[in-house]
């Protein structure tokens, strides 16, 4: 399981409306740094890991990315949160062309995460996103990104990106 191979925090989460609500949160064996996130949190999709992949088949346009962001705006979580509509439009091509997605801090200072979409019997319309997220410090982004397809694996062997 990702969350002991990593010794980090593993998020299953749903997408509702513009945001993203965590079904599911296993924490590693130790440590006692974790990211802040709760089961039944809720986080703005488009700043997320976890969230980014789920309406990826919903927007396959720029104009599309600047409808669903509406009126309700890009505000700032952290200095590295993505703030125009260009910025998600250009991560969701990237969901669509890698498989999965990262966050380095756009969500929460100090934290990293990878996440796959999860298909749910559906390749092009997810039915969740599962993750490892990281506290930057002990995991930086870069061994989750090359440990993808072991991720992709053990999340598959649990039922979820195969």
């Amino acid at each position: 399981m990702p969350a002991h191979r990593f010794g980090e925090t593993a998020h299953h989460a749903v997408l509702d409306g513009r945001e993203v609500v965590h079904r599911a949160k296993v924490d590693p064996p130790s440590g006692a740094a974790r990211p802040t996130s709760t089961v039944g949190g809720r986080n703005p999709a488009r700043s997320t890991a976890v969230g980014t992949p789920l309406p990826t088949h919903r927007l396959p346009t720029r104009d599309d990315v600047v409808a669903w962001v509406g009126a309700a705006g890009l505000d700032r979580r952290t200095p590295r949160t993505r703030r125009t509509a260009d910025e998600p439009h250009r991560n969701l091509a990237r969901v669509r062309e890698r498989g999965c997605t990262t966050d380095d801090g756009e969500n929460e200072p100090g934290v990293t995460c990878l996440a796959l979409p999860v298909p749910a019997g559906s390749p092009t319309a997810p039915s969740g996103a599962s993750s490892v997220s990281a506290v930057a410090c002990r995991t930086p982004l870069r061994p989750l990104v090359d440990a993808v397809a072991e991720i992709r694996d053990a999340l598959g062997d649990l039922g979820g990106t195969r």
